[in-house]
């Protein structure tokens, strides 16, 4: 297992959450061991922090499906 930080998620495995139901996609995140945040969820957006992880994947979320993922 590695450390912390060392986790390089590929945008195209980012994007495998897209279609995704908003808990599915979650857990499938957990499980893979990634970050996550939800960047907007219908019309709300939220305050992110702006640091770039490549261990961290944040979404977009609309009508509960995964719309965007975003590395970083």
């Amino acid at each position: 297992e590695k450390p912390a930080g060392e986790l390089n998620i590929l945008q195209a495995y980012a994007e495998s959450l897209v279609g995704m139901k908003k808990e599915s996609a979650q857990s499938c995140a957990a499980k893979l061991g990634w970050q996550y945040r939800i960047g907007q969820e219908d019309d709300q957006l939220f305050a992110l922090t702006r640091d770039y992880r490549l261990d961290r994947v944040t979404v977009v979320i609309k009508n509960g499906l995964v719309t965007a993922a975003q590395v970083g």
